[in-house]
């Protein structure tokens, strides 16, 4: 298997402060001349192994607070790689929908509750501000309208295990949705151990979801497989690792056949 899905989040903060975040905030962010430098070197990768559906998916921290978004978009698009994105959703506009229909495959947007309250709680807000349900639900719309498949992300942990978001999945009908078990990295979100739930608390509460077709993911199925560029240009496949290298000064190629990726969990992932 030759993996062609890379992370790039190539931002590390946001406009929201969720508790249980894995991205270690350090208020980086790649430069776009960086940003090219390691899209660089994801494409020679792509095209040295013959990977033709290779894709870059645009993760942060929240990548809207990346003044050159749409440049790095447009570069990546250039070289024919297929492009995703990830946001909480606030910052997400009815023109940039329209601008880049045809330059992005997937938007994903991460939900864990459509209460305010546990929003509040869990830190997925903006000044105490969140993304209403009715504004989430329009925005979704847009995206179903558009050439560009949606993707729900939701987190599970103890602040909103006992929530049902399946009446919004059936309204909005994303093309994906993918259902996290809530999990603590030493050293990045410690403190958010409170919101943990055990293996058998997740697996019961996923149940509900799984007649929508939701896409189940546990602590142990995702980990050592997800292949990740950080905002210092560092390439990992598990947080809680080292850095396997760093994207400006070795060869993708080399890095990813370096790697410990669990290829049975990677295959599962996408």
């Amino acid at each position: 298997m030759k993996p062609n899905v890379i992370n790039f989040h190539f931002i590390d903060h946001c406009n929201y402060k969720c508790k249980y975040c894995f991205v270690k905030k350090e208020n980086k962010m790649l430069s776009f001349r960086e940003c090219k430098e390691v899209v660089d070197n994801i494409y020679n990768y792509f095209l040295t192994e013959g990977i033709t559906n290779g894709r870059i998916n645009l993760v942060g921290g929240e990548i809207f607070l990346a003044p050159y978004l749409q440049q790095l978009i447009d570069y990546i698009h250039a070289k024919d790689i297929k492009i995703s994105i990830v946001t909480n959703g606030y910052l997400l506009t009815e023109e940039f929908i329209k601008v880049n229909e045809e330059k992005i495959e997937t938007i994903g947007i991460s939900v864990d509750s459509l209460k305010l309250e546990t929003n509040l709680k869990i830190g997925r807000c903006c000044a105490n501000r969140t993304l209403s349900p009715i504004k989430l639900i329009h925005i979704c719309k847009l995206i179903k309208n558009s050439n560009i498949k949606l993707k729900i992300n939701h987190c599970i942990s103890k602040y909103n295990m006992d929530e049902d978001i399946s009446n919004f999945i059936k309204l909005i009908c994303p093309d994906r949705f993918k259902v996290f078990q809530m999990t603590v990295i030493e050293g990045i979100n410690t403190n958010s151990r409170d919101m943990q739930i055990s293996n058998q608390e997740f697996n019961e509460v996923s149940k509900k979801y799984e007649e929508l077709g939701g896409v189940i993911e546990t602590e142990e199925t995702m980990k050592d497989s997800y292949l990740m560029v950080d905002s210092n240009g560092n390439f990992y496949v598990d947080k809680e690792n080292k850095p396997i290298g760093n994207l400006m000064q070795t060869s993708f190629r080399k890095l990813v056949f370096a790697s410990n990726l669990n290829y049975n969990h990677y295959s599962l992932r996408y």
